[in-house]
């Protein structure tokens, strides 16, 4: 099971709120199941993680109260890139006519 069961509920509302059903050609179908454990993998390997840097910078010392704007512009980009790549998995889960399994 990927990481995505964390995002479950917040997959599951992408898929909800698009309104967007299961795929009806065959030929699209099978391409999803295609992409489906690559974005899996990707999202495991390298994305589930990306943001995390937010909680540990402190540590680094990287204070949020002294940001000069780096940090933030880090955080705009993580952020943007995960929610992306919960979208392409919840349009692909959608094309399946599949939810996202949750923990």
């Amino acid at each position: 099971m990927s990481d995505f069961k964390y995002s479950a509920p917040t997959i599951n509302g992408m898929i909800d709120g698009s309104g967007a059903k299961r795929v009806c050609m065959k030929g699209v179908y099978d391409d999803l199941q295609t992409l489906k454990p690559i974005i899996e993998k990707l999202y495991d390997d390298y994305i589930f993680y990306l943001s995390y840097w937010e909680n540990d910078a402190p540590y680094f010392g990287w204070l949020w109260s002294e940001d000069d704007g780096r940090m933030e512009n880090q955080k705009l980009i993580t952020d943007g890139i995960t929610k992306k790549v919960k979208e392409i998995y919840a349009l692909i889960l959608a094309g399946l006519g599949e939810q996202c399994e949750g923990v």
